[in-house]
């Protein structure tokens, strides 16, 4: 697996203690750092809302649609925090003590550029089961950008099986479990609803058992750790088990 330098903790318990210390460290600075009182109120219901869908995906009569739910919750929360650091959680005005009470390496007032992902990822099904897939990632085009160091989001979305291709961008309408259900095939891989962010070369796709016998569609592109994203791969489909 690839080093990951990257700030955001991986276990999603990690990630919500560190959102939790950053809601006390607004509370308490906020103003000083000149963070908006709704990016405080907003950070406030993802932590509740991520908490909360933890818990159910933990429980012993956890569902689908509660894993769903907690990925979901946790993107979210995750983007917002990756925001809140690239726009605010800045030196100056914050200090290396203030640098420390975030839980992030002291700031840096020139900091290395990041550049934007130019490889293309692939994705090939390795392993089907009951409304789910398991995937492999890999480098379909190396255009010399190292991005095998940075993770890939990948994007899904499904579509009824002989709907029409119209021409149009389909209509996305939520069907269950955080999935969204396609009102025809995608034209490109920007129409497609849902994504997660992963740095496994091997991962899983779990749908709502409402997703059985649609097609899922699925594309991937590199991420950095500012969240730019590079070109898609190819886009693929497949009937969900």
């Amino acid at each position: 697996m690839a080093h990951n330098a990257d700030w955001l903790p991986a276990r999603r318990e990690d990630q919500l203690a560190m959102a939790r210390s950053w809601l006390t460290a607004l509370e308490d600075k906020g103003d000083v750092w000149h963070v908006p009182p709704e990016e405080e109120t907003a950070l406030n219901s993802l932590i509740e809302n991520a908490g909360y869908a933890l818990n159910s995906a933990k429980a012993a009569n956890r569902t689908a649609e509660s894993t769903a739910a907690c990925q979901t919750a946790f993107e979210a929360l995750t983007a917002k925090m990756r925001f809140l650091k690239t726009h605010y959680f800045l030196k100056p005005p914050l200090t290396d003590a203030d640098f420390a009470s975030l839980g992030l390496k002291t700031g840096d007032t020139k900091p290395t550029p990041i550049p934007r992902p130019v490889n293309q990822p692939g994705i090939k099904i390795i392993r089907w089961g009951p409304h789910s897939f398991g995937f492999e990632l890999f480098l379909a085009a190396d255009m010399g950008g190292g991005d095998t160091e940075r993770g890939i989001r990948v994007y899904y979305g499904l579509s009824e099986t002989g709907a029409p291709v119209t021409g149009k961008k389909p209509l996305a309408q939520h069907l269950a479990g955080g999935a969204y259900l396609l009102s025809g095939p995608p034209l490109t891989a920007n129409d497609l609803p849902n994504s997660f962010f992963t740095r496994r070369k091997k991962d899983l796709i779990d749908l709502p058992p409402e997703a059985s016998g649609k097609i899922c569609h699925m594309a991937a592109r590199y991420e950095n750790s500012k969240g730019e994203a590079g070109p898609f791969g190819t886009m693929i489909q497949a009937i969900v088990p």
